[in-house]
């Protein structure tokens, strides 16, 4: 489920006769809380973005996960936890990624996808949604862990490499 931050969605957008691009690019970037996520969306808008096209942002939260405690299966469901992960989203989305989007001259949209938060459910998202909007790239910061740390939590960017349709551009870490 996506869950607009700022801008209008797709839908809402009406086409009038002069704003037709016909070279219009629509790029995807994945971001969490970290830098490396922040210098992929300015490094996208400086080398990539152009007037016109369109950008979308996606930062995946945790939805309800059951919880299996002996013979019965607990969800967790406390609202008061799940409205504080919402709000925290989209403060980072409205305090770290938003001041960035300000003067662009294209459309933009951020969402925020709730569903499981592990690396290959990541890939999936970020798979799916650069289907949906039929995006020319996703560009996403790839993260430096260890071999240890990959092989016990495993690997975002591997995942969108794997799961996605569209083109993938890494940027890594200066």
């Amino acid at each position: 489920m996506a869950e607009r931050v700022n801008g209008q969605t797709t839908a809402d957008r009406v086409a009038e006769p002069g704003n037709c691009q016909t070279n219009k690019k629509i790029w995807l970037v994945p971001v969490d809380d970290s830098p490396a996520s922040e210098n992929a969306l300015v490094w996208t808008l400086e080398n990539l973005f152009h007037k016109g096209d369109e950008l979308h942002l996606v930062h995946v939260i945790p939805q309800a996960v059951p919880e299996v405690f002996e013979d019965f299966v607990i969800f967790d469901n406390d609202p008061k936890q799940h409205e504080k992960r919402v709000n925290q989203a989209k403060a980072l989305m409205n305090t770290r990624y938003e001041p960035h989007l300000k003067d662009i001259q294209g459309f933009y949209d951020m969402h925020i996808v709730h569903f499981r938060t592990d690396t290959d459910s990541i890939g999936a998202v970020v798979g799916l949604m650069a289907n949906k909007y039929d995006v020319t790239a996703v560009i996403m910061a790839k993260h430096n862990k260890g071999r240890i740390q990959r092989w016990f939590i495993g690997s975002a960017s591997n995942a969108c490499l794997q799961k996605c349709s569209k083109p993938v551009m890494l940027l890594h870490e200066p």
